[in-house]
């Protein structure tokens, strides 16, 4: 499903997105420059793969933060993710990225220096 909808502007819906177990790359740049998607789909997968969510998001300017909502994983699980690259892969460019774990708001961003991600709780 990589790159599906890229560049789809008219799109303001996403559709279900219900598999629980992603394979590498599966959802990457999936909705890349979705302009008029509005709101993020429900990412219930819990085992996830490298580049899984890659892009998934970028440049998709009308959903608003957090564009991740995976707060049915583990904090744990997400720090994992963050780390392996499944969630955001190269989406480094810009300004940090919000993700929703349980009952927080965490912010991932890149140092470039370190070449990896961090989270802190927002």
């Amino acid at each position: 499903y990589n790159h599906m909808f890229e560049n789809c502007t008219a799109l303001t819906q996403a559709p279900a997105l219900p598999v629980t177990t992603l394979a590498e790359g599966c959802y990457s740049n999936m909705f890349y420059e979705c302009t008029s998607l509005t709101q993020a789909p429900e990412l219930p997968a819990t085992t996830l793969a490298e580049n899984c969510y890659n892009s998934m998001f970028l440049n998709c300017t009308s959903i608003p933060e957090p564009r991740y909502d995976i707060s049915h994983m583990s904090f744990e699980k997400i720090t994992d993710a963050v780390q392996n690259d499944y969630i955001f892969g190269d989406y480094y460019i810009g300004d940090p990225i919000e993700v929703q774990c349980s009952d927080k708001v965490l912010v991932a961003t890149f140092d470039e220096e370190n070449w990896q991600w961090t989270l802190t709780e927002k």
